[in-house]
């Protein structure tokens, strides 16, 4: 396993630290010829291939244990780039380097309306 230019982790030390750390979430020995196997963590696989390198991705349709588990790694800072919808920062206080967001307007039904200024600095912490 190695860090290249294919993925968001600065160095191998960050790469071995974000399976380290899974496997310590996951309650199980690290082993890093292992590591292919991490998929089972995940309900979602798609997700896992995008974690290995150094992408998340976090949406309500997640299955819950897939959420638990991105939000405890980002806390920790194993994941480098997470792109989100607003349910990510709504009642989580997670530490961010930057955050971009994309668009200042939400879908209310058939209408759409600006975010409040508070909704806008809850998302960036």
């Amino acid at each position: 396993m190695s860090a290249s230019r294919n993925t968001f982790f600065t160095s191998i030390e960050q790469s071995t630290e974000f399976y380290y750390e899974l496997s310590k979430l996951a309650n199980e020995s690290f082993d890093m010829k292992l590591v292919f196997d991490m998929q089972k963590y995940f309900q979602n696989a798609e997700l896992f291939t995008a974690l290995r390198s150094g992408i998340g991705f976090y949406h309500s349709g997640l299955a819950p244990s897939d959420r638990r588990l991105l939000e405890k790694m980002f806390a920790k800072s194993l994941i480098p780039v997470l792109v989100t919808t607003p349910s990510f920062a709504m009642g989580v206080n997670l530490p961010a380097h930057l955050v971009i967001i994309k668009n200042t307007v939400q879908c209310n039904q058939e209408s759409t309306t600006e975010y409040d200024l508070s909704q806008i600095m809850k998302m960036i912490g």
